[in-house]
C-alpha cells in the first residue's frame, strides 16, 4: 500500500523537525567522513577535479569557494579541509542540529566555514551568500534524495544562481536498483522511487536520464555522469551487499572557466 496524500503532505512539513531529531538521536556518529572524495580518482572520481580547480584558483591568487548543500556535521568538508588550506566552504543545512554539531567539532575554523541554516528546496541561497557568483564548486551529496520530487528542480535551479559563471558541481546520490531501495516496504513507499524511513526522512532512488534531464533543464552541462555498482562485504555479517549510486560532474553554461 503506497503512502497517503495526506501522510505524504504531513512528512514534507515536517521535514526539518524529522532531521533535527535525527541528529539529536544520532550525534556525529551515524554518518562516515567521506575520505573517497580525496581517494576516488580518474573518471570514477573527483579528486583530480578538485586538485585542478584549486591550482586555477591558487593561479588567480585567491581561496576555492564551495559550497555544500546539505552538509550534516561535516563529513564531506572535515576531509577536504585538512586535505588543502586553499579552500573555504559555505556549509548549509536544513537541520539546526546538525550544524551545531557540526561547529562543536575540534576541527571547526570560522574563518574557512560560513554556515547557513536554510531549506535549500524554499530558501534561495543568493539571500544568504553574500557574493553574487562567488562559489566556484557546489556539492549535492545524497541531500537530493532527501528532498521531496517536486522541489529537486528548485533546488538545482538555487545553486545554479550562486555558481560563478563557469562553475561546477559535483553529485553523487542513490540510483535505482540499490539495495537500499529493496529493504523498503510498500508501507514505506510514497511514490515511485520514492520512500520515507521510519524516522520520517526521505530517500529517493534516482535514474540516470532523468539526473541528467533534471541537470540540463537548468543550465548545466554534463561533464560527466555515470551509474557505480560496488559489492561491499559486511564482514561481521559475513554478507555482500550490492550498492548502487550516480555520480556526475556539471558545468555552469556561462562560460569555460571559474574566472
Amino acid at each position: 500500500m503506497v503512502l497517503s496524500s495526506f501522510w505524504k503532505e504531513k512528512y514534507i512539513l515536517e521535514s526539518k523537525k524529522s532531521w533535527d531529531l535525527f541528529y539529536k538521536r544520532n550525534g556525529i556518529r551515524f554518518f562516515r567522513d567521506r575520505y573517497w572524495t580525496l581517494n576516488e580518482t580518474g573518471q570514477d572520481g573527483f579528486y583530480d577535479l578538485l586538485q585542478g580547480w584549486i591550482r586555477e584558483a591558487e593561479s588567480q591568487g585567491r581561496p576555492l569557494y564551495i559550497l555544500e548543500a546539505g552538509c550534516g556535521v561535516g563529513n564531506t568538508i572535515f576531509p577536504i579541509l585538512g586535505w588543502n588550506n586553499s579552500i573555504r566552504f559555505y556549509a548549509c543545512d536544513i537541520s539546526k542540529e546538525a550544524i551545531g554539531l557540526l561547529q562543536n567539532n575540534p576541527a571547526f575554523d570560522s574563518e574557512r566555514i560560513h554556515c547557513l541554516v536554510l531549506d535549500i528546496s524554499k530558501e534561495s541561497l543568493s539571500d544568504y551568500i553574500p557574493e553574487k557568483g562567488q562559489v566556484d564548486v557546489a556539492i549535492l551529496f545524497f541531500s537530493l534524495s532527501a528532498i521531496a520530487p517536486k522541489y529537486h528542480k528548485f533546488v538545482i535551479e538555487n545553486v545554479y544562481k550562486v555558481l560563478r559563471p563557469g562553475g561546477w558541481l559535483l553529485f553523487r546520490d542513490f540510483c535505482e536498483g540499490d539495495l537500499a531501495q529493496t529493504r523498503f516496504s510498500k508501507e514505506n513507499q510514497v511514490e515511485e522511487q520514492w520512500f520515507v524511513r521510519q524516522d520520517g526522512t526521505f530517500s529517493y532512488f534516482f535514474r540516470i536520464e532523468q539526473v541528467q534531464a533534471m541537470f540540463q533543464a537548468q543550465g548545466f552541462r554534463t561533464e560527466r555522469l555515470n551509474t557505480v555498482d560496488r559489492s561491499i562485504e559486511n564482514r561481521k555479517l559475513g554478507k555482500k551487499m550490492n550498492r548502487r549510486w550516480l555520480q556526475g560532474c556539471f558545468q555552469k553554461k556561462d562560460c569555460g572557466n571559474l574566472s
